[in-house]
């Protein structure tokens, strides 16, 4: 206990009364005792007695150690790099440098190179930096001390400053152990601990415990005899504090990308987690992990690692067919992003509407996404639709990237006319829209309010980013609300045009579904249906015409027009 520590609690008011408290200054310790009840007495304050009452008045703020994190360590996290898939490049980056200083210091060494003090991995949730960390320290067999940032964040001021000195002081024990003299020490929600200094709501605790982080990566005299190398994983590297992932402490940082976009790796994400799971046959298994792949399309690695373990839970659950089939795959895709079924008693009108609703989303990003050419003028792709209720839904029409990863002024058109798809559908259906658009219509002016404030797409506004700048955003507010009326009107009218030239198709597709036990289509199942809707009826050059025409009304809002009504 502190000298300080001791100063702060003779700091404690007694429990004196006034009168008492002036006997008290002029009495020995014996007088003082002696005027309590007898069932009150003090005892003769000792240090012991000072510290005993100091942790009971603190709730225990400081500990025997004055730290509350436990470390732990783990000799064998049990995975390899083999078991983590779809991100090969970042593998052969940590294979080839990071492993090979930690097995082969010596090696760089005669070349006069140091030991990498830091690897610091980021990306989205779900793409494996966790799964990897443990992949390196089962890959170099050294000691590994997982940690948490939020675990070394607390209340009291020094207490971060002292969970940090305690888990390096730890990782130095391991690895003075270790015939390596080498251990690592993993941050998960590094974020958490190392946040940017000086932001509005910053406490001197995140201040101090980060001082204290660089202090220990620093390393001085504590490190000469062992390596201790700090990884961290984050979501937002952008909010990091610039002194703690400068080179010299994390000398590697490296991207942990989605495999949302590449289906070889989401490929062998399915591959991996397929193991020791039951299939009819290798070859239905590798047609399987093939189909899961196409279907997978926007799901992290921690989704499709899930997909596969639920496949196989309903595998376990039911008496028939042991094996894992495509069906129980749907499913269990259906289940990561929509939820799980629900038993409703949502009355027949609006399941009806529902139909009817999401076929307007569906149609009106089908029919734009045909009507150009150009991969940058495309909207987001249908992925699937469904119309069993689910989680939050009643139906549901879920979209991809497709060709177009990014935004343009036509595409920012063609999938903000999808927004608005549902809502023309109801006020043709019922001569109203109801309260269910909310979403859409929030969803929508959000994001064409963001495009035109963050992305330069207004018309009149092209060359600010008013989002950026109080000035800027201040001076060209007039100009702003004119960009976010020609763009959300002008993909109203588009979105009016497409549904009210497509009301048979809407029609006929809501009663064809209404009795259909499916209540899952694909995006390409939406289209073929489409496709084959307008050739049956003699529809190519009415839909041929409808399209020029959009894009001719795209081209005048582009200019800054308003479209007419």
């Amino acid at each position: 206990m502190t000298s300080s520590n001791i100063k702060n609690v003779l700091n404690v008011p007694m429990r004196i009364s006034v009168p008492e408290k002036k006997s008290a200054q002029s009495q020995n310790t014996n007088n003082i005792i002696s005027t309590f009840p007898d069932n009150q007495k003090l005892v003769k304050p000792s240090i012991e007695n000072i510290k005993a009452n100091y942790i009971s008045f603190t709730g225990g703020m400081y500990g025997k150690d004055d730290t509350d994190i436990a470390c732990e360590v783990i000799t064998d996290t049990g995975v390899k790099l083999n078991d983590v898939g779809g991100i090969d490049q970042v593998k052969d980056i940590i294979e080839n440098r990071v492993l090979k200083f930690i097995k082969e210091p010596e090696r760089f060494r005669e070349q006069g190179a140091n030991i990498p003090k830091g690897v610091l991995l980021y990306g989205p949730p779900g793409t494996g930096k966790t799964l990897l960390a443990k992949a390196i320290a089962g890959e170099a067999e050294v000691p590994f001390i997982p940690t948490s940032g939020s675990e070394f964040i607390n209340t009291f001021v020094g207490k971060g400053a002292a969970n940090v000195r305690k888990v390096f002081d730890f990782a130095r024990e391991q690895a003075r152990m270790h015939p390596s003299k080498t251990a690592i020490v993993f941050i998960d929600e590094f974020d958490a601990l190392a946040k940017k200094r000086g932001g509005p709501n910053e406490g001197s605790e995140d201040k101090l415990a980060i001082n204290q982080l660089l202090t220990e990566m620093d390393g001085f005299a504590k490190d000469k005899d062992v390596n201790i190398i700090v990884m961290a994983a984050t979501n937002r590297l952008d909010i990091l504090d610039e002194a703690v992932t400068r080179e010299g402490r994390f000398d590697y940082k490296i991207e942990v990308p989605n495999p949302a976009r590449n289906i070889e790796a989401r490929k062998a994400i399915a591959k991996i987690h397929s193991r020791n799971k039951k299939f009819e046959s290798e070859e239905g298994k590798q047609e399987i992990i093939n189909k899961t792949a196409n279907i997978t399309k926007g799901l992290s690695g921690a989704q499709i690692a899930q997909l596969m373990n639920r496949a196989a839970n309903y595998v376990a659950l039911r008496d028939d067919n042991k094996y894992i089939t495509m069906n129980d795959i749907r499913e269990s895709h259906l289940e990561t992003i929509a939820g799980p079924k629900l038993k409703t008693d949502t009355p027949e009108w609006e399941k009806e509407g529902v139909i009817a609703h999401e076929c307007g989303h569906a149609l009106i990003g089908q029919f734009l996404s045909d009507a150009t050419k150009n991969p940058w003028e495309k909207p987001r792709e249908n992925s699937f639709i469904t119309l069993e209720e689910r989680g939050n839904y009643l139906g549901a029409v879920f979209t991809e990237e497709g060709e177009n990863p990014t935004m343009s002024f036509s595409s920012l058109i063609a999938n903000t006319s999808r927004m608005y798809g549902g809502y023309f559908v109801e006020k043709m259906k019922y001569g109203s829209n109801l309260a269910g658009v909310s979403s859409d219509l929030e969803n929508a002016t959000n994001y064409v309010t963001e495009a035109v404030t963050k992305y330069g797409l207004g018309p009149n506004t092209s060359i600010l980013a008013t989002d950026a700048n109080p000035f800027a955003k201040e001076a060209a507010k007039d100009a702003v609300a004119k960009d976010i009326k020609i763009i959300t009107t002008t993909a109203a009218k588009v979105a009016k045009l497409i549904i009210e030239s497509n009301k048979d198709f809407i029609e006929e597709y809501a009663n064809s579904c209404k009795n259909n036990p499916n209540k899952n289509i694909s995006g390409a199942e939406f289209a073929n249906m489409l496709h084959d809707w307008n050739q049956k009826h003699y529809k190519e050059s009415e839909v041929e015409s409808l399209q020029n025409r959009i894009k001719r009304i795209i081209d005048e809002a582009q200019k800054g027009e308003m479209p007419n009504n």
